[in-house]
């Protein structure tokens, strides 16, 4: 790492907080939705619990649009998320991430579009270990690449654009959605699409409240979307947004190739 990172006690005291804030999708009124301990994490989905820190994390939801963030996370540095989310233990909290998470992304793909590989030019974007993009290579996509920044292997900004661009469980870590998306849609061809994996806010997400699995700073799962606020964002970079599944979604400026004429493929494109 470059430089010292501050302590997560420190880095608690810096953080904003309060009772309302704005929204960072719609800039609407945001009132605070609840406070978890630093530690929870996707995990406890399985009945794993880590140790509490005692920190405690805030959560504001948008009263117009429904997106639920944090402002805790605002003011670090990449070092930071790397010294205490991204770090040797995030396994623990993530044990798909890995492997199992590209390997089944990498078959719904090739499967959803075999007649296609070989003209299709993909960006894993936020790929972490590059393993999804070296298995689309390795079963026929014509180029695939990988965008990480915090893999050092993967921190340079593939030249060229694409019309594939998948973004696999990274939404959820963005703590500007606003920015994060631009530089998504960025890297897309005017013909091409974005495959987005993130899971949407539940109907009952107010009675679940912040015991929803979801939500989870230990996870860096930091921006939760609802329907209206994801199709929001993108469509504020000309983009049209297609739900298909609460975790699945499509958002282009016109329609790929590999598309047209097969509306029930997106439908069916899943991992397993």
């Amino acid at each position: 790492m470059n430089q010292k990172i501050r302590s997560l006690t420190d880095l608690a005291f810096q953080a904003i907080s309060g009772e309302r804030t704005l929204c960072k999708c719609c800039s609407n009124l945001a009132p605070l939705f609840g406070r978890v301990d630093f530690q929870k994490s996707c995990e406890e989905h399985n009945g794993v619990f880590l140790p509490s820190s005692g920190i405690m994390v805030p959560y504001y939801r948008c009263e117009a649009c429904g997106f639920l963030f944090t402002r805790f996370f605002d003011h670090w540095t990449d070092e930071e998320f790397q010294g205490h989310v991204y770090n040797e233990a995030y396994p623990a909290v993530d044990p798909e991430f890995a492997n199992v998470r590209p390997t089944s992304w990498a078959k719904a793909i090739t499967d959803a579009f075999p007649n296609h590989l070989s003209e299709i030019e993909a960006l894993d974007w936020g790929g972490g270990t590059g393993r999804l993009a070296e298995l689309l290579q390795a079963h026929g996509v014509r180029r695939a690449e990988t965008w990480e920044p915090f893999n050092l292997t993967f921190a340079a900004q593939p030249k060229g654009d694409f019309n594939l661009v998948s973004c696999i469980e990274v939404l959820e870590h963005l703590p500007d959605p606003k920015a994060g998306i631009r530089s998504l849609v960025r890297s897309l061809r005017t013909e091409g699409a974005v495959l987005i994996s993130t899971l949407l806010q539940p109907t009952n997400i107010r009675e679940i409240g912040t015991a929803w699995w979801y939500l989870a700073p230990r996870n860096g799962h930091i921006s939760l979307h609802s329907a209206k606020s994801l199709e929001l964002i993108f469509k504020g970079q000309g983009c049209h947004l297609k739900t298909v599944m609460p975790h699945v979604h499509w958002a282009w400026r016109q329609v790929p190739f590999y598309l047209k004429n097969q509306a029930e493929v997106a439908k069916q494109i899943q991992p397993i």
